[in-house]
């Protein structure tokens, strides 16, 4: 059609969202928010005439002011400086933040004084804009809700919850431009099926059997044979170290670490395998028990996003904090008195005293001694218990507030599970690849890709073509199956 662009099956399912070679005629934000004067302007008086749709125009004053607020180094107090210019220091930092936040509120506010479709919301939330003006990196709305000194009025906004909401479960909103070919909307049509839920489930379902078969080899190793130069991998152990791989191949965090063990153990006794009593063999019983527990985590993939992330994600998060703000601090205080009186007491019940050193001659602790050590330990223990138990229940006293949504255990706990779906939505975005399919596209896609970058050979338009096409016959066909499971409500 005359004047306008056909859809092709490389368009993405936000059409509005800008691809690779787009972001080079968008406007860049560090530019705008050096220029940026709370005091004198708004954040849209930055705006460039460019960007004519109103969502364009909103995202890019919402990040300006995003980076403007997240992107000043917070505020330390100088022991050298006098006290009241640091007290004043405090006092205009946060003044400052508070000022910043509501110049967001405002411009979200006048976004949302009209109506506004699931795509418009989305566009605005998720749409890139380069940093610098040769392209990138890219920033969004949503990369910035993850940062420490994130806006809460803007991220405990109920739009914005109902908008990431309804992104996990059904996906980025479809927008048909006219004059699509018919084949070009069932691929796009095919492709919005694996939703972020979706693909959640495919990781974890991965990363489920990736557990079973390293409990399975835990409990079933090998038997010790003598190979003459032959491999002693087979199936079960191939498999493992190639989902360790696969996993070392994401951007790395806590999860990593299984990963990290299991592939080590496996890699450095080629062509032999961990057996009990190795090293090695300890090393996967270390990574089966951070991967059992890591499930229970606020990371994806984990158990709690199977179920209603409002609910399980806050407790989750609730423990976590409980975990890292109570149990933690109270044992590492207790710790070295504890360290010193174990040490004692074992001495003490010993017959002998230091036997490595050749004192064995020494005459046995008295029992008045053992007694008071023991009673020493017993007393340590005691207050150990105390202290958890009374932190515990201050701890309770302080998180109930809100009978139910995110908050039901604090606003600080609400915030902490509302940043975690949000960095679980943006892992699962779309044709995103779980282990191991990612080593396809890691050997498929990104190796020639980057030769062909290197020997100045155009490459963004086939790499991608490639990728989402690799991407539907790996994953995408799981993808159609498991949300044909969700319809029909067997899960």
């Amino acid at each position: 059609m005359d004047g306008e662009t056909e859809t092709t099956e490389t368009t993405s399912l936000l059409p509005r969202l800008p691809e690779r070679a787009q972001l080079q005629r968008l406007p860049a934000i560090l530019p705008a928010v050096r220029r940026f004067r709370p005091q004198d302007m708004s954040a849209s008086d930055l705006c460039p005439d460019t960007l004519q749709s109103e969502e364009a125009r909103t995202a890019f004053s919402l990040i300006v002011l995003l980076q403007f607020c997240t992107g000043k180094d917070a505020f330390r107090a100088d022991a050298r400086r006098d006290v009241w210019d640091n007290w004043s220091s405090i006092r205009d930092e946060t003044a400052f933040l508070k000022e910043a936040e509501g110049h967001i509120l405002d411009v979200w506010a006048r976004f949302l004084q009209t109506y506004r479709s699931s795509a418009d919301i989305e566009t605005t939330l998720w749409m890139k804009f380069p940093l610098e003006n040769d392209g990138q990196p890219c920033t969004r709305v949503m990369d910035y809700l993850l940062a420490e000194r994130a806006p809460q009025g803007l991220l405990t906004h109920p739009m914005l919850e109902l908008s990431v909401m309804n992104t996990w479960k059904h996906g980025f909103s479809l927008r048909e431009a006219p004059g699509s070919r018919h084949s070009t909307v069932i691929l796009r049509r095919f492709d919005a099926l694996s939703t972020p839920r979706v693909l959640h489930a495919i990781d974890l379902a991965g990363q489920l059997v990736f557990l079973v078969v390293l409990a399975q080899y835990l409990l079933y190793p090998p038997r010790f044979v003598i190979t003459l130069g032959t491999s002693e991998q087979g199936p079960r152990e191939v498999f493992l170290t190639v989902m360790a791989a696969a996993s070392l191949g994401r951007s790395w965090s806590r999860r990593t670490t299984p990963s990290i063990l299991v592939f080590l153990a496996f890699i450095l006794r080629l062509p032999a395998v961990p057996l009990p009593g190795d090293l090695s063999f300890t090393a996967l019983h270390l990574a089966f028990y951070i991967q059992f527990l890591l499930f229970h985590l606020p990371d994806a993939p984990g158990l709690v996003f199977v179920f209603n992330p409002e609910h399980t994600l806050s407790l989750s998060s609730l423990l976590l904090c409980g975990l890292t703000r109570i149990f933690l601090p109270v044992l590492v205080f207790f710790l070295p008195a504890l360290f010193l009186i174990t040490l004692l007491l074992s001495s003490s019940l010993a017959d002998t005293f230091f036997t490595g050193f050749n004192l064995s001659a020494m005459e046995p602790t008295p029992m008045d001694t053992r007694l008071a050590f023991l009673t020493l330990f017993a007393t340590e223990l005691v207050l150990l218990l105390i202290a958890l138990g009374t932190t515990t229940a201050m701890f309770r006293s302080f998180v109930s507030t809100q009978p139910c949504g995110w908050d039901r255990y604090s606003s600080a706990v609400g915030i902490r599970a509302r940043k975690a779906f949000i960095r679980a939505l943006a892992t699962y975005g779309p044709y995103a690849f779980p282990p191991p399919f990612n080593i396809a596209q890691i050997i498929l896609i990104q190796v020639p890709a980057v030769a062909l970058h290197l020997f100045g050979e155009g490459y963004a338009t086939h790499a991608q073509f490639a990728e989402r096409a690799l991407w539907r016959f790996t994953v995408g066909w799981i993808g159609v199956v498991v949300a044909g499971i969700w319809w029909w409500g067997l899960i």
